[in-house]
């Protein structure tokens, strides 16, 4: 590349043309402008400053946490690179494809012997000077069998802070232990995995996508924190094009629905699928991994064919207790015809509500007979986990 200067200037200049432009789906004003950015055509703008974990680089170069460029980085951790329709054909893995050639921020196998397990930091310092109604956009991917652990788990989370203020999230991963995802090779290759990786409730692959926040405050200098901790040399996330831009709108949240609407009076949830809010219900039972919530009585519609119930999907031990008046984002999902709320993006506990009083069941409830069945869809207006039998458990 270095011998034909004249052909990258001007392929860097039409590269970064195009990506500073709105993208598709960004909500932005008329007026929005890009205040800096970086890993845009290998180029950045306003970037004060740029400060990778004490731990790099790593002793295997199969591992990362760091910016990387084919043809300019020394080594690659391979599998975050896509080189099944170049170099390597039975490539699996990867995501930066042959042709992408441009610096990019890559992670794989984070929880290794150069950083004892702990998370890691990346940190970017961009001028922000007279920018107002900011915006992030990041290219992300991700490809592997993630893991949702507490103590083991992978996840990568964008935090923001501006002149030194409290680090907000911008951007935070969750793994689906219940999801298998095919990905498909740039050479065409499918390859199915389990345990995908989500970025607020959005499903992960291995192809680029663009993602954006709205970012709250002015300032003049915005702090954006990169961290990480993955612990397997089979599972790659990427990051690249990070643009700040101002004059953006913030984007419409998930719409605000009761338990009842979510769950519909129909085989499946209106909603399947969609990322909803839920707000001021209550905990009405705890599992392994999730938990049980009710509308309050108060709000019920008394409908008996469309659920006050819903089982809130976490992927591990909850930390809200029985009683808790509790708001919800989530992604609305059928399991095996149960419709759950999974992908969960917030969980707030805003206050303690009365637990609704327990159905008795006993020789006429539910109804014995399919000719008076106590709803339409079988036990559908008694998810609520708070029923109780009088002939045991």
């Amino acid at each position: 590349m270095a011998s034909r200067p004249s052909i990258l200037v001007v392929r860097t200049l039409l590269f970064v043309a195009l990506m500073l432009a709105p993208l598709v789906g960004l909500p932005v004003s008329s007026e929005a402008q890009v205040v800096a950015f970086d890993m845009v055509g290998s180029t950045s703008q306003n970037l004060l400053s740029f400060t990778d974990d004490p731990a790099i680089p790593f002793g295997s170069a199969a591992d990362g946490f760091n910016k990387f460029q084919r043809g300019v980085s020394a080594t690659i951790p391979f599998a975050v690179t896509d080189d099944s329709a170049g170099s390597f054909p039975p490539d699996t893995l990867g995501i930066i494809k042959t042709g992408n050639t441009d610096e990019f921020f890559g992670i794989v196998d984070t929880n290794n012997g150069d950083t004892a397990g702990r998370d890691v930091v990346a940190t970017w310092v961009f001028d922000i000077s007279g920018a107002s109604d900011l915006g992030l956009s990041i290219d992300m991917g991700a490809m592997g069998d993630f893991e949702a652990s507490p103590t083991t788990g992978d996840f990568f989370n964008w935090s923001y802070s501006i002149d030194g203020g409290a680090a907000q999230t911008a951007f935070q991963s969750s793994v689906d232990e219940a999801a298998t995802q095919t990905y498909t090779m740039e050479s065409g290759t499918p390859v199915t995995l389990n345990d995908p990786m989500l970025v607020n409730g959005s499903l992960l692959t291995n192809d680029l996508t663009t993602y954006s926040a709205a970012l709250t405050g002015t300032g003049s200098q915005l702090t954006l924190i990169l961290t990480s901790n993955t612990d397997s040399g089979s599972e790659a996330i990427a990051f690249q094009n990070l643009i700040i831009r101002a004059g953006v709108e913030p984007p419409p949240g998930p719409p605000m629905l009761e338990i009842w609407e979510i769950q519909g009076d129909g085989l499946a949830s209106p909603y399947d699928g969609q990322l909803v809010t839920s707000d001021d219900n209550v905990v009405t039972c705890l599992g392994t991994d999730g938990f049980f919530l009710q509308t309050p009585t108060t709000r019920t519609d008394g409908d008996v064919n469309t659920s006050d119930g819903v089982f809130v999907y976490m992927g591990s031990a909850p930390t809200v207790a029985v009683g808790d008046q509790v708001d919800v984002v989530g992604r609305v999902n059928e399991f095996f015809g149960f419709t759950e709320i999974t992908d969960i993006a917030e969980v707030v506990v805003d206050g303690v509500e009365a637990v609704p009083a327990p159905v008795i069941f006993d020789a006429t409830v539910p109804s014995p007979s399919p000719l008076t069945p106590s709803c339409a869809i079988e036990f559908e207006c008694y998810r609520a986990c708070t029923s109780r039998s009088r002939m045991g458990r």
